[in-house]
């Protein structure tokens, strides 16, 4: 009980050091990281037994991985990958504390983990009325012990009282010399509330609020301290009732590979093979560029659905007695055709690359095609090996890694320098000003462009064309995008001559430790040193002028290239 109360205990500490009074941190910043970091800590104070056995170590394993992953997410500036990996590492976390509380080795399936948050659930509900129970037991334990002056028979018991006495003692008189090295030091003060973000006056204000908080953090956590999951999971899949759905899982197979079948022959010939593009126009494509870009998140779709149904098919397969040999091989022959169309798939994106440069989509949609690559073969190896049991561990294990993998892939910087977007083989600048801080390196040439149109049509007499206007517009919005993004970084990390220069009031603070994320921080030196907030204010202000020249159908009309965020173009 002792390891227990000293888990609750820590996280109590660390949530008034750097949590208390402020809503959850964005995904990314530092101080998601440091929740995480916590968090781990706190289930390794908690749950944490000499004797390691082979779950234990898949919960450490999965804690070190939430530490890594939170630990990139601070690295990108990406929402998109801060997003992934902030989930990632929360997961991680939830895994983690489910094979902590485990008190037997019966464990390991795809749908164990499907089912885990509702079991953890219902043990945290049941806890937590134990808790309500033991509670008045504890507070007149903790206070005989207070109040005891006679030695304990228990040595436990005198140990526990003295650690309470002592720390009782110990906590005003520290804080009262943290207070004074504070007034007479005021780099030790700065320094101080940089790391536990508060101060020691606004403590004596915040007593209240604090202790309810607190309260609160420990009527949480203590039912998950004290999680002991003693029975044994039983899937809800592999019940015997499952194989007489048999014959109906054979038709659903058999249709949909004869569907999948008959488009990778039809598109075969368009995609592995050189075709003159006068034959699609037959079918109102006008190019191979434009044929190839179609349907992207639909075959995605398609995919996702392909493996349900497969993975559908393999339950009733394992459950069945009647035909069972011929709904796995038709099973067989739908996966292997979901490989072949995954590598249309990828086809496609090759031709698009060569054409149009890479997006956002197309990069995280490949990596999810390899993921499910990865799965495809796996759910193929089940039909065909017998007797293997971890076949959730590389499932899992794999999902995990492509995920880190996206993480430390930079997309953002890649899309900006070597798989640069295009339309009508021009340059999308609008698209690349629009990235995270990652592809800073493409903000650079975004404002070399909207500069050289700017020079270009400044000053100009008369009316404007439509291909002037078309031009003019998109180095309107690139230099808006980009002045914005330098706007907000300037207010996260510029010092007193920065924002003196973007018209910031020098005196409303820094941003706090626990808000910065280091990707930006690395991207807004690098923008220093290339290019100054003045130079794309100045752009700015003269392209606006320029826009404001154009006619109302003119800014109106919709052009060959989006606007929008490029989060799903």
């Amino acid at each position: 009980m002792l390891q227990k109360a000293l888990a609750v205990g820590f996280a109590v500490i660390i949530f008034n050091l750097f949590f208390f009074g402020y809503s959850l941190p964005m995904l990314g910043s530092v101080a998601f990281f440091v929740l995480i970091l916590s968090l781990q800590v706190f289930l390794v104070l908690a749950f944490f037994k000499p004797d390691l056995s082979r779950r234990y170590w898949l919960a450490l394993v999965s804690m070190l991985l939430a530490i890594v992953a939170a630990g990139f997410s601070v690295l990108r500036a990406s929402e998109v990958d801060q997003f992934f990996l902030g989930l990632l590492s929360l997961g991680l976390t939830v895994i983690a504390t489910y094979l902590s509380a485990l008190e037997h080795e019966e464990f390991g399936a795809v749908s164990e983990l499907a089912f885990l948050p509702l079991r953890l659930l219902s043990q945290w509900l049941e806890q937590s009325a134990r808790v309500i129970i033991l509670v008045p037991e504890w507070v007149s334990y903790g206070w005989r012990q207070l109040t005891s002056r006679v030695p304990q028979s228990s040595v436990s018991s005198s140990t526990w009282g003295a650690v309470i006495r002592g720390l009782i003692i110990t906590v005003p008189v520290v804080l009262v010399i943290v207070g004074l090295l504070s007034g007479a030091d005021p780099i030790f003060s700065h320094y101080l509330r940089e790391i536990l973000t508060f101060n020691l006056p606004h403590i004596v204000v915040s007593v209240p609020e604090r202790v309810l908080a607190s309260i609160a953090v420990f009527i949480i956590l203590t039912p998950v301290a004290m999680l002991s999951l003693r029975s044994r999971f039983r899937s809800p899949l592999l019940q015997r009732e499952m194989g007489n759905y048999a014959l109906e899982l054979l038709i659903m197979v058999s249709s949909v590979a004869l569907v999948l079948g008959l488009f990778i022959i039809i598109q075969s010939q368009y995609l592995f093979a050189t075709v003159p593009e006068t034959k699609l126009h037959e079918f109102g494509v006008n190019t191979l560029s434009e044929y190839v870009r179609k349907g992207f998140a639909e075959l995605l779709l398609v995919s996702v659905i392909t493996y349900i149904v497969s993975g559908a098919s393999m339950v009733v397969y394992r459950m069945a007695s009647s035909h069972k040999h011929l709904l796995r091989t038709a099973n067989v022959i739908l996966l292997s055709e979901m490989l072949l169309f995954i590598f249309s798939i990828f086809r496609r994106v090759m031709l698009y690359q060569v054409e149009h440069g890479l997006t956002r989509v197309r990069i995280y949609g490949s990596l999810f095609l390899i993921m499910l690559i990865g799965l495809t073969v796996v759910l193929l190896a089940r039909q065909l090996m017998k007797g293997f049991r971890y076949w959730y561990l590389y499932e899992v294990g794999l999902v995990v890694a492509i995920i880190l993998f996206a993480g430390l892939l930079n997309v953002d910087n890649l899309i900006a320098t070597k798989y640069v977007p295009t339309v009508n083989d021009e340059t999308d600048y609008v698209y690349i000003s629009r990235l995270s801080a990652d592809g800073v390196v493409g903000w650079v040439d975004a404002y070399q462009h909207a500069f050289e149109v700017n020079n270009e049509y400044f000053g100009h007499e008369g009316e404007l064309d439509d291909t002037q206007a078309r031009e003019i517009t998109y180095a309107y919005f690139t230099i808006k995008n980009l002045q914005w993004k330098y706007y907000d970084l300037i207010q996260k990390y510029g010092d007193k001559d920065d924002r003196y220069m973007a018209g910031i009031q020098a005196d409303l603070g820094v941003t706090p430790l626990r808000s910065k994320n280091i990707g930006e921080m690395v991207a807004f030196d690098a923008l220093k040193d290339q290019l100054t907030y003045t130079e794309v204010y100045l752009t700015s202000v003269q392209l606006t002028e320029l826009y404001s020249k154009l006619s109302q159908r003119q800014q109106n009309t919709m052009y060959d290239r989006s606007l929008n965020s490029p989060l799903v173009d």
